[in-house]
This record gives structure tokens, sequence and C-alpha cells, in this order.
């Protein structure tokens, strides 16, 4: 197999890939076990996740990775959306928290 490119994915857009897959062959064991994470974990349809992911991204608050990774989880509290942002080094004012938890719980 030959990587043409790399870029952050939703569980919601993994799951939806897995499920196109699916159709054409069976998956792999890792593929097997990737789709029915997917499917126990996935709270956005994959367009939401996108546009949601470059609402944060456009707010210039964090990269698109860090963005892909709060619309997955989905924190509720500002403890949680501080852990995952700590991973990254990036600070974040409290009312761009709130804003950004307000956005994710949509």
């Amino acid at each position: 197999m030959k990587i043409v490119k790399t870029r952050p994915a939703s569980i919601a857009e993994v799951k939806e890939l897995l499920e196109e897959r699916k159709k054409d062959r069976e998956l792999e064991y890792e593929q097997a076990q990737a789709a029915e994470h997917a499917e126990k974990f996935s709270r956005w349809t994959p367009s939401e996740a996108e546009k949601t992911a470059d609402g944060l991204v456009k707010k210039g608050t964090v990269d698109r990775e860090t963005a892909v990774k709060l619309v997955d989880v989905s924190p509720k509290y500002p403890e949680t959306l501080k852990a995952i942002i700590a991973k990254n080094k990036i600070e974040m004012k409290e009312e761009d928290a709130t804003e950004v938890l307000k956005l994710l719980q949509k």
C-alpha cells in the first residue's frame, strides 16, 4: 500500500470511509476493529464534524489536528478541553474555551 497523503480525519469520517470500503470487500481485522469503534463513538455526521472542525480552525484557537480531536471527544467541561489542548501546548483564554465548548455541544 502506498500512502498518497495524510490528514486528520474525524471518527465520523472514518466510519463513513470504512462503511464504503465494506461494500467493496471484507474489512481486514484492524479495519473491522476501527469500524466497530467508530460505530460506538461517532456523535456527528461527517459533514457536521467537518463544519465544526473548520469553525474551530477559522477562529484561530487551534490547529486542524486539535480541532478534529476536540470534535471527536466533544468535551463538556473546561478541564477536559484543557487536557486535550495541553498536548499541543496551546493556551486558551477562559472566554475562548467557553465559546469552544458551546460550539462542540450543538
